[in-house]
């Protein structure tokens, strides 16, 4: 499969964003990096679907990788077999990686996946299981004290804590007509699937559940119960909302949240949040991933409401393409956005808890927007992969003991409308607040 050439920076520029962005994992003496015997290989780039090489670690530094290994793509090996890694070019596997660099060249190919994972056919999901990139700069950070015979935190000082920001994105305060189609479609999907794979009870589960769905009212302000848990938990939210105020059509009925920001609730949710000092972010609309326009207008209509500047956002539906979405965001005045994440499975898109700002090939610079990942969120436990509740707790604590054992940075996503008994997903989100208040964790909020 090939496509379209991508240009690569030069290797002094790629060197230099790399150092850059993973700053915070040497606050002095990062450009000692610069330094290291690392070879360079030669890149044409023209496939768009990696091929994933493990390598071996020397014994100094087994447990910067996974099993003492670290999965690179096959562009940053020279020649057909598997290298050791002295003859690896980790400054190519961290900017291919980092900048989910296949991904963007089948967008170019294909269009965009709108963050899903199946859309990317054939390819290897080991690549969004760990948070590689991040892995391979505490290597080489490891490698390049070992070659200076001097302890790492002397060298380049100590390695921050991680940075774990919990998300909500506010898609509805209420059951209304076209969200009871909506969910009751899914769920009867859900149960159709069920039953070709023999899972009766399962299917008898979600027809149950949608029945209820489409039969009983219910409010979903959830706002005061979801502060005061996070409140005890030390957490500082950030609280995501749709600020469309265009005639409704059908299809905005169907996927777009529908509430007015204007409304009293609101006004004293705002004053609540304010007083919280919760983060306020702008949650476009479904059609809004390549308008700067539309972008821009919400974004203003939001800051009037909530009387704060709003320069935090995530894509609703997750729907995302790597230039036009970056481009329109950055030209709406949005500062930081926490789009990326796949809708259908968690995992680290990007192969990195970090935040960082990403480079325009087009340009040959870098985007003024930053972007935060996302690693996970509710519906991957409960709708896309059902799961038992103790297999449920085990894959949240995996992904959040993943970005604390790299010290990375990342976002986590909860709905606050599926803490409701229509959803009942509340207990999933009890798993990540206590996830993250557990003891020995290596982490701190992000501020």
């Amino acid at each position: 499969m090939h496509t379209e050439l991508m240009r690569l920076p030069s290797r002094k520029e790629m060197v230099h964003h790399i150092i850059t962005s993973f700053g915070r994992y040497w606050p002095k003496k990062g450009a000692v990096l610069s330094s290291l015997p690392i070879k360079e290989c030669e890149c044409a780039m023209t496939m768009c679907k990696p091929v994933l090489v493990s390598i071996d670690l020397p014994e100094w530094a087994a447990n910067c990788g996974v099993g003492g290994a670290l999965l690179i793509p096959s562009e940053a090996c020279p020649g057909t077999g598997t290298p050791q890694w002295q003859e690896v070019d980790w400054w190519l596997a961290v900017f291919l990686l980092l900048e989910a660099w296949h991904e963007r060249m089948w967008e170019r190919a294909f269009g965009s996946v709108h963050s899903y994972s199946l859309r990317l056919k054939g390819w290897n999901g080991q690549i969004w299981d760990h948070a590689w990139a991040n892995r391979i700069v505490l290597f080489l950070r490891r490698w390049s004290a070992h070659l200076h015979a001097s302890p790492e935190n002397e060298l380049f000082g100590p390695l921050p804590e991680a940075e774990i920001l919990m998300t909500h994105d506010v898609d509805a305060v209420e059951k209304t007509g076209a969200i009871r189609l909506k969910q009751s479609l899914f769920m009867g999907f859900n149960a159709f699937r069920a039953f070709f794979k023999g899972e009766w009870r399962r299917a008898g589960s979600n027809i149950k559940k949608m029945a209820l769905f489409l039969s009983t009212g219910s409010s979903w302000w959830f706002f005061d119960e979801i502060l005061a848990l996070e409140s005890a938990g030390a957490v500082r939210p950030c609280f995501n909302f749709s600020a469309d105020d265009r005639p409704g059509t059908l299809k905005r009925l169907l996927f777009d949240p529908q509430y007015d920001l204007t409304e009293p609730r609101f006004i004293r949710l705002f004053e609540q949040l304010r007083a919280r000092n919760a983060l306020i972010g702008l949650h476009p609309t479904f059609d809004s991933w390549k308008s700067t326009e539309l972008m821009e207008a919400q974004r203003l209509r939001l800051e009037s409401a909530c009387g704060v500047p709003v320069r935090i956002s995530r894509q609703h539906w997750l729907r995302f393409a790597w230039e036009s979405t970056l481009i329109s965001l950055e030209k709406a005045g949005i500062e930081l956005d926490t789009t990326l994440m796949f809708n259908d499975r968690p995992g680290f898109r990007a192969s990195s808890a970090l935040r960082w700002r990403p480079f325009n090939h087009e340009s040959g610079k870098r985007y003024n927007i930053e972007i935060l990942p996302s690693v996970l969120m509710d519906s991957h436990f409960y709708d896309y992969n059902p799961m038992t509740e103790k297999a449920r707790r085990e894959s949240i604590s995996f992904w959040i003991r993943e970005v604390e054992s790299v010290r990375g940075q990342i976002a986590l996503l909860w709905h606050p409308h599926t803490l409701s008994p229509d959803y009942g997903w509340k207990d999933g989100f009890m798993d990540v607040l206590a996830c993250l208040g557990g003891e020995g964790s290596e982490k701190t909020l992000c501020t």
